[in-house]
């Protein structure tokens, strides 16, 4: 079969593929390059006889993006995946109109490019790939490679069939460090990206973009993104959040809603119900200006609580820079009580520094020993202390019952 050569430019083809022996000749459309119209293509036989059948054969051989404008042959517009790919238009005119049938030559995009193709992977940069050009399946292999830079794999999009499909093997052996790895905008993990075993299959949607999903191998705990050190990931707010690191910055802290938030922190009353018999320690640090006041001013050690207070012990820790000369006995009693709860004779009369127990007293009589709505104090029993220097601290332990 013969055919007139016609060359498809940029600015467009007009023809009227009919000579002037009134039959109409077969025409083989090319272009040397890829090709973007500035003007519309036209091969259409005008000057044909009614009533007479006819037909020719368009072989096309032009890769061209229509952009605004169109291909027309035969008076039939021609969609774009079906001219910027080489196949056969075959032409027939009953007498009355014209019909037109397409032939892709056995190559199709994507199908166009059977085989795989292995992709050593750079050290960063961009892979855009050409459906019905590049194969279909594509192997990223690391030989092994570390990424200096940013690597992306995509493809183009202009005169693209909806359905194209790739298939990005990731095989292992890449290096991220601090950059990224995105295949059609599906970002790679380190793992992932230094094991293999993941497979992205981009699709293309028929009108601007690429879209992509990746199947993996089941996911471990490499695969994760890591989060700061000793946290673990929740949200701490009151409100619906992307999750965040919750950190622990105290040893023995434990997770924990406190009003509106998620924090964490060491166990108080407030964890337990009220009645639930939890042993607390109040400590209290004293100077030696308090000290030396505290019979005139009684020192608080424990304010006052709407519960019950169970007083279970009390230490007192002597830092003794110098020692105390008199009035050295120590009382410790409720402030509503009618007799003191425990007495430390001598504590402030301590020559080296060290834990003193205080005592309970041995009472004959009924006395407020077991604190409501009342403070528990620490003072001298016969007037204040005179010379020293040291300070302390008291601890009480008790425990808390309605």
């Amino acid at each position: 079969m013969n055919y007139i050569k016609q060359q498809i430019t940029s600015a467009g083809l007009n023809l009227d593929n009919v000579d002037g022996y009134g039959f109409v000749y077969n025409v083989l459309a090319y272009t040397t390059a890829p090709v973007t119209l500035l003007g519309n293509v036209v091969i259409n036989p005008i000057s044909i006889t009614a009533g007479i059948e006819e037909s020719f054969s368009l072989r096309w051989e032009a890769n061209l993006s229509l952009s605004t404008f169109s291909v027309v042959i035969a008076g039939i517009t021609m969609a774009q995946d079906q001219v910027n790919q080489n196949g056969t238009f075959s032409c027939y005119y009953d007498g009355t109109t014209w019909t037109v049938q397409y032939f892709a030559d056995g190559k199709d995009q994507p199908q166009a490019a059977q085989g795989v193709t292995n992709v050593p992977v750079p050290v960063g940069g961009t892979l855009t790939l050409t459906a019905g050009v590049d194969a279909a399946y594509q192997r990223l292999v690391g030989s092994p490679t570390t990424l200096t830079s940013n690597y992306t794999v995509t493809a183009g999009t202009t005169g693209i069939k909806a359905g194209s499909q790739f298939q990005i093997e990731i095989a292992g052996g890449i290096t991220i460090g601090a950059n990224t790895l995105t295949v059609f905008g599906i970002s790679i993990n380190a793992n992932q990206a230094l094991t293999g075993g993941v497979i992205i299959l981009a699709t293309y949607d028929g009108v601007s973009a690429w879209v992509a999903a990746s199947t993996s191998r089941p996911v471990s705990t490499a695969d994760i993104v890591p989060i700061v050190a000793r946290t673990v990931m929740g949200n701490a707010s009151n409100v619906t959040a992307a999750p965040t690191d919750i950190a622990f910055p105290t040893d023995f802290g434990v997770l924990q809603r406190n009003g509106t938030a998620l924090t964490t922190g060491l166990l108080t009353a407030d964890n337990f119900a009220v009645g639930t018999p939890v042993m607390q320690l109040a400590v209290t640090s004293i100077s030696s200006a308090e000290i030396l006041a505290s019979f005139t001013t009684p020192i608080l050690i424990l304010p006052t609580l709407a519960t019950f207070a169970i007083i279970h012990n009390i230490v007192i820790l002597i830092n003794a820079a110098s020692s105390y000369a008199t009035n050295t006995n120590a009382r410790i009693y409720f402030q509503l009580a009618t007799d003191d709860l425990m007495v430390a004779d001598g504590v402030w009369g301590a020559t080296s520094s060290g834990g003193y127990q205080a005592f309970f007293l041995n009472l004959g009589t009924t006395a407020y020993q077991v604190g409501k709505a009342s403070d528990l104090y620490i003072a001298t029993s016969t007037g204040n202390p005179t010379g020293g220097t040291a300070t302390a601290e008291v601890l009480v332990y008790y425990t808390l019952y309605n």
